[in-house]
Parts: structure tokens; C-alpha cells; sequence
């Protein structure tokens, strides 16, 4: 009867120790949702200047194949059509337009550590790799603009703070939700 007693008593305290952490993760998880259901639009003049200069790969491009303004999705790919394989952060960002000037968009969370896990992806010579953003979960609501989706590659025999920024450039246009 001692152990039964004992083994409750285990029981609880893992359940006191364990179902706060649970609630803070599922209450961090949620935090892009519940800033979402806001839809509070960006004040852009107020953000950031981008200090990323993208430059040209020669024989690697990102191109934008779809927009899906309802989901708050993008599709993205990059393609490798030189001899060199690199690696690259399959975490893409974007970057916004606002009087010529590029400026950072911030994660609806304000930490952007949160998001790249740090995995990588290998970009082979002759290869395509699609790439997605849900930038509703990670930005939050956009307005109608220019944007440029950007990614980081670096050459596989070097090291990874050797890379550059690619970036594809789009205009995003909203559509109403009886627009069809």
C-alpha cells in the first residue's frame, strides 16, 4: 500500500512540474495566432533598414512560382543550373519595399531565433529545390507592396558565415475574400 501511495505521490509532483511547461510552450505556440487574430498591419516606415545586399550567383537562381494571398503562403525555388553545390538555409525571409529602401520585416514574435532550426540544405549542380514561407504565421498580416524573398547559401567546402543573400522579388496583391 506504501508503494501505491509512493508511486501517486511521484505522479503528482511530475504532473506539477511538467503541465506548467507544457502550457507556456502551447502559450508560445500560440502567440503568432493570437497576434494574427489582431490583424494589426505593419507600420513600415517604422521598420528596420535592411543591411543585406543580395548578389548574383552565377548559375543559382530563387524564383517565386506561387503566391497564395488567402493561406498567406509562398512557394519558392531554388534552382542550380552551375557546377558548384551549396548548402543554404531552407528558412527564407522576406524583406519589404517602402520609398525604394528595403526594409526588415520583424516575426510577429520578435525573436527570430526561433525560427531556423538549423538545418541545412545541399543544392546540387542540375537541381531544383522548392522552398516555402507561410509568412502569416511568421509575419503576421501584410499589406499590398513589393517584397523580396531572400535565402542564404554558402559554397559546400566552406564555412557557413562565408555565404551570401539571394533574393526574388514580387509585388503581393490582396485579394478580397468574394473576389474568388
Amino acid at each position: 500500500m506504501a508503494d501505491q501511495h509512493e508511486w501517486r505521490r511521484w505522479l503528482l509532483l511530475a504532473a506539477a512540474v511538467l503541465l506548467p511547461i507544457a502550457a507556456g510552450v502551447l502559450w508560445d505556440l500560440c502567440e503568432p495566432l493570437r497576434i494574427r487574430a489582431g490583424d494589426r498591419p505593419l507600420a513600415y516606415e517604422d521598420l528596420t533598414v535592411s543591411r543585406l545586399e543580395p548578389v548574383d550567383i552565377p548559375g543559382v537562381t530563387l524564383t517565386v512560382e506561387d503566391i497564395d494571398t488567402r493561406e498567406g503562403f509562398i512557394r519558392v525555388c531554388l534552382t542550380n543550373s552551375g557546377s558548384k553545390t551549396y548548402h543554404y538555409d531552407p528558412y527564407v525571409f522576406m524583406e519589404a519595399e517602402v520609398d525604394g529602401t528595403w526594409r526588415t520585416i520583424p516575426y510577429v514574435w520578435g525573436d527570430t531565433s526561433r525560427v531556423s532550426l538549423l538545418l541545412l540544405g545541399t543544392l546540387r549542380p542540375d537541381e531544383n529545390d522548392p522552398l516555402s514561407l507561410a509568412w502569416w504565421h511568421l509575419y503576421g498580416a501584410l499589406r499590398e507592396g513589393h517584397y523580396r524573398v531572400c535565402a542564404y547559401l554558402w559554397g559546400y567546402d566552406e564555412p557557413m558565415d562565408s555565404g551570401c543573400i539571394i533574393a526574388a522579388e514580387m509585388d503581393l496583391v490582396l485579394r478580397s475574400a468574394s473576389a474568388g
